[in-house]
């Protein structure tokens, strides 16, 4: 397997009990706060580079990260912004990992209409016309896997260790059928 690469991590955390989002957007002007849009504030970070969409129960989503020290981190730094805006932060809030997508590019082609004949996965989708990836579900680890032709493989999943094993048996299937 080559250049397996963590792209993005969607993690939340309890950070307050109730939070007033018309309130912290106007102590916060750099925080996007559109409740016609949807009800959250955006916060946006250069250092670790994410975003976070804080919610009036106190709850925080965090993306655009790519390993969990920059997750706890994005969590950390916005907690820290809402209690200087006066918002009553919870000590050190649980991260709870929602979703981790990571990529493999093989740096080769993929034929991905025989690898639908070769495979015969049932939890398989191959719509050139309406998506130019195959689509297969793994359903015992719970992942999705997107192949495309030029060679990269997407896998998104609930955490790193499902990710590592739908990654390692796409390979070896591939692998097997001399495909890569």
């Amino acid at each position: 397997m080559t250049n397996l690469t963590t792209e993005n991590i969607v993690v939340s955390a309890v950070l307050a009990d109730a939070i007033d989002l018309k309130k912290i957007a106007i102590l916060l002007p750099d925080a996007t706060y559109n409740p016609t849009d949807a009800p959250v504030l955006i916060i946006h970070t250069t250092t670790p580079v994410g975003m976070g969409v804080v919610f009036a129960d106190g709850t925080v989503m965090c993306t655009g990260i790519k390993n969990l020290d920059d997750a706890a981190t994005l969590v950390e730094l916005i907690g820290k912004r809402l209690y200087v805006a006066g918002v009553s932060v919870h000590e050190k809030p649980a991260l709870k990992i929602h979703t981790i997508v990571a990529s493999v590019d093989f740096l080769k082609r993929l034929d991905l209409k025989s690898i639908v004949k070769s495979l015969k996965n049932q939890n398989m989708e191959y719509n050139p016309k309406q998506f130019p990836g195959l689509i297969i579900q793994q359903k015992e680890q719970n992942t999705v896997i997107l192949l495309f032709d030029s060679g990269k493989m997407v896998c998104t999943g609930p955490g790193s260790e499902e990710i590592a094993c739908s990654i390692e048996k796409m390979t070896n299937d591939l692998s097997s059928l001399g495909m890569i």
